[in-house]
């Protein structure tokens, strides 16, 4: 069983989660930063 996969389509998925996961981390410093303030 050969598992074919489209190289174009995997970056695009990598580079979302990428994404994904700096977004979140932003939003956690942000948080973070904000009840340390408070």
């Amino acid at each position: 069983m050969e598992i074919e996969y489209n190289k174009e389509e995997m970056k695009e998925f990598v580079e979302q989660l990428f994404l994904e996961i700096k977004y979140a981390h932003d939003n956690f410093l942000f948080i973070h930063i904000s009840v340390t303030v408070l």
